[in-house]
């Protein structure tokens, strides 16, 4: 066995089982699949029973305290024996022949690959698809062009298999990272000499809505996202990584720097915000938040509709 497929999930139950279902009908079958009920209050012990005992692949880990997803991960990732491991979220839905193309892939690239994500349909609370994700290295040459001068090096984080070595040889998880833990891994795995690259298809649908936490929490996720990036850099010149305390006070202090920042990340979250409205039909509020995108940071508005247009 070559694959462990593993799921952190709090109060899942309006998604569960359709994201369950996605990875029990993959055309790849020989993995195990560890689940972490993350100290759910709703129905999803419930349903992850039933699917327990509908398939023996399926191994439950029920957490009481009130972990990160990220901490959740960590439980399952003590549990993995296989090489690889496949994330999955517990509102999203894999593709059938996601995991199968992943591993078709991790064999071709062999000892160079640390990670490998997919592009994504984003969908919302009803599945209707908002937008396409399609951010990620293509290739290894690409993903060299882009780690050589410190460009950002990310996949959309549940389509990710890592190798679980080099996941451990990069230091795994770091919870202060939270909620932008992903992208600080990525930078690791490259740094320890590993490929992060994303096959340019579409083998995934990732939701977003007004409860998921890439809305409630974005503005959060990018000063995280800053945060990590300012000691990426850091480290590669040899000097020490700042704390997440002094990163506040004395780099994001600096109104000029913040305000640099921010343009980028009002934008983004306008953007996001028009996307839900049209997912929702709200089209007397989607024009106003593109708009106010567009006027923030034109330059972020127009490359996002670029890549809709042409990466479809």
């Amino acid at each position: 066995m070559l694959l462990t497929v593993i799921m952190s999930v709090k109060n899942g139950e309006p998604y569960l089982s359709e994201a369950i279902e996605s990875i029990l009908n993959q055309t790849y079958r020989d993995y195990k699949f560890i689940i972490v009920n993350n100290n759910s209050t709703d129905k999803t012990a419930e349903i992850l029973e039933y699917y327990r005992n509908q398939d023996s692949r399926i191994e439950v880990i029920t957490n009481t305290l009130p972990y990160t997803y990220v901490e959740g991960r960590m439980l399952a990732f003590e549990q993995v024996t296989t090489e690889w491991v496949a994330l999955m979220d517990a509102d999203d839905i894999s593709e059938p022949t996601r995991l199968e193309k992943q591993i078709d892939a991790v064999l071709k690239y062999g000892n160079e690959l640390g990670a490998i994500g997919v592009w994504a349909k984003q969908i919302n609370k009803k599945g209707r698809i908002l937008a396409n994700s399609t951010f990620g290295a293509r290739t290894i040459e690409e993903f060299k062009k882009l780690n050589s001068t410190n460009e950002t090096i990310g996949l959309i984080d549940p389509t990710a298999i890592i190798h679980l070595p080099t996941f451990y040889k990069a230091g795994g998880y770091r919870s202060y990272t939270v909620p932008a833990a992903d992208l600080d891994l990525w930078y690791r795995i490259a740094e320890a000499g590993k490929a992060v690259v994303v096959i340019p298809e579409f083998l995934f649908k990732y939701r977003v809505h007004d409860s998921s936490d890439s809305v409630k929490r974005l503005m959060l996720q990018r000063k995280k996202t800053h945060f990590i990036n300012y000691n990426m850099r850091l480290r590669r010149k040899g000097a020490e990584e700042v704390s997440w305390d002094v990163y506040c006070e004395s780099i994001w202090g600096n109104i000029f720097y913040r305000i640099r920042k921010l343009r980028t990340d009002w934008a983004m979250l306008f953007y996001k915000k028009a996307g839900i409205c049209f997912g929702e039909n709200k089209y007397l509020w989607l024009m106003p938040n593109l708009f106010l995108s567009m006027l923030i940071k034109p330059e972020f508005f127009f490359k996002r509709i670029y890549s809709q247009v042409i990466r479809r």
